[in-house]
């Protein structure tokens, strides 16, 4: 009989990428007055409501500033998330619950998509974003175990409930996490 387990090595440190910053002297992001509310007695007047499409670039506000337009992502039209942080952290983003309940998570969902020979090892490397809500994403597979492999990896940390995120000086700051995911068969 063969049996599969999942073998969890324990997590590099979180890659860090640069955090932004506002720059002190930096130009006020771009603002649109969207409503404009006037209490009288008199009869109702009606401004015009900007087009969404004009909006698109800037900040809703309650006055209309000229500034710097928001980066939007032309393919989603979202913002851009902010940068993972490279600056070392005061506390690293962990799974709720710790490494061990991560290990447990990974064990109880991870399914070896291929019959591995007994001692055959299939590693997926992966890094993701833990962002400053706890939010897992941008999953990136560094080193291929197999295509079925890295699909079943990813499908599973997609599954992830949210992490504690990373501190800085007590502040949540996004940075990346790398984490190797091993497949093992055990020969009886």
């Amino acid at each position: 009989m063969v049996l599969r387990t999942v073998s969890i090595e324990p997590p590099k440190p979180p890659e860090p990428a640069t955090l932004q910053k506002p720059k002190p002297n930096a130009a006020p992001v771009a603002q649109q007055q969207y409503t404009q509310v006037h209490i009288t007695t008199n009869p109702i007047k009606t401004t015009d409501v900007p087009a969404q499409s004009d909006l698109q670039h800037l900040a809703i506000s309650n006055k209309t500033i000229t500034g710097v337009p928001i980066p939007v992502d032309a393919g989603t039209g979202t913002k851009p998330q902010p940068p993972p942080t490279t600056a070392p952290v005061n506390a690293e983003p962990q799974f709720p619950g710790g490494a061990a309940a991560w290990a447990t998570f990974l064990s109880r969902n991870l399914q070896a998509p291929e019959t591995l020979e007994p001692g055959e090892k299939k590693t997926v490397l992966v890094k993701f974003l833990v962002s400053e809500e706890g939010i897992v994403t941008q999953f990136e597979v560094v080193q291929s175990g197999g295509a079925a492999f890295d699909a079943e990896v990813i499908r599973v940390l997609k599954k992830m409930p949210k992490w504690k995120p990373a501190l800085k000086n007590s502040v949540p700051v996004a940075v990346s996490f790398t984490q190797p995911v091993t497949f093992i068969a055990m020969g009886d």
